[in-house]
């Protein structure tokens, strides 16, 4: 025997309902989504940034090896290495003329720029240091807009 048709309309107002409460839901749900990521900024790469406390990254660098940070700014990032007792930020895209990838071979125990053996001394990096004061005090600085040359010139080779 058919429904009634009264008993009919209240069903397709009842589904009609559910679908829009639905579709408003999803709509609140993607807005606060979007909210929240927008919130989001790129650091400031024109300031040094920190990337630790230093003793910490010295312990692990002594440890394990030398440590990757991935790019923050869409650059290749830099390897945290330790070079007369200093820790170091050396470039992984190294420039001219050595114009190569730098890798770590912690089973060789050396870096590689395009598997050829080199020094840090012979690669290009970024300015960093230790903050010596203030509320950044013991943390690893790093001015992602400094490179500097290779202290005792472009690996050879390059």
């Amino acid at each position: 025997m058919p429904s009634k048709p009264s008993q009919r309309r209240s069903d397709i107002r009842l589904l009609l309902g559910s679908a829009i409460a639905l579709i408003i839901g999803g709509i609140l749900v993607a807005g606060a989504i979007l909210a929240i990521t927008s919130r989001g900024k790129a650091p400031d790469v024109r300031v040094p940034l920190a990337f630790g406390l230093a003793s910490d990254i010295r312990m692990k660098v002594h440890d394990g090896g030398p440590i990757n940070i991935a790019g923050l700014s869409g650059d290749d990032g830099f390897w945290v290495g330790i070079e007369h007792h200093q820790l170091v930020a050396l470039l992984v895209a190294q420039p001219k003329p050595a114009a190569c990838s730098l890798r770590w071979r912690g089973s060789k125990n050396t870096f590689t720029c395009d598997d050829r053996r080199v020094e840090s001394v012979n690669l290009a990096r970024y300015r960093s240091f230790i903050q010596k004061k203030g509320p950044q005090k013991g943390l690893f600085m790093v001015r992602l807009r400094t490179v500097l040359p290779a202290p005792a010139g472009p690996h050879p080779g390059a």
